[in-house]
């Protein structure tokens, strides 16, 4: 599993997520992507996590 935490000013949180939301889909369908999520923090909404995970870490190294 591999994740990331990206924190975005707050006047530019709406703009963050959608960047991120287009990356989902198209990591999604690379090979040896087992999953791929975006979460957002309701705590702090300008605090996002993306958490993947490959199948290999050639699958990985690809990325």
């Amino acid at each position: 599993m591999l994740s990331a935490t990206i924190r975005s000013k707050p006047e530019y949180r709406e703009q963050v997520r959608e960047l991120l939301l287009e990356l989902v889909e198209p990591v999604r369908s690379e090979p040896g992507c087992l999953y791929y999520n975006l979460f957002q923090q309701s705590e702090d909404p300008a605090v996002f996590m993306l958490v993947a995970g490959w199948a290999n870490d050639e699958a990985v190294a690809a990325h």
